[in-house]
């Protein structure tokens, strides 16, 4: 499963990286925004997707919220 860079709406350059399938048929898939704001996520088939983790510019585990250009993101790809 390879990396993909793509363009967002709102011209941030962001990395999606699928890293496994789920048992449900959806996959844990990894975002990685360009300043370096990161968000694990498992996306389900119908394109919904709960946050397993994510990291802070700095790296940090933090809360950081899902911006929403993601959801964008992620239905192009499906």
């Amino acid at each position: 499963m390879d990396a993909e860079t793509v363009e967002a709406y709102n011209g941030n350059t962001v990395e999606i990286a699928p890293q496994r399938p789920l048992e449900s048929g959806g996959a844990r898939v990894e975002v990685t925004d360009a300043d370096g704001t990161e968000w694990e996520l498992d996306v389900e088939r119908d394109g919904s997707y709960e946050v397993v983790a994510s990291w802070n510019a700095d790296g940090d585990l933090a809360d950081v919220a899902v911006p929403a250009y993601v959801e964008d993101l992620l239905s192009r790809l499906g």
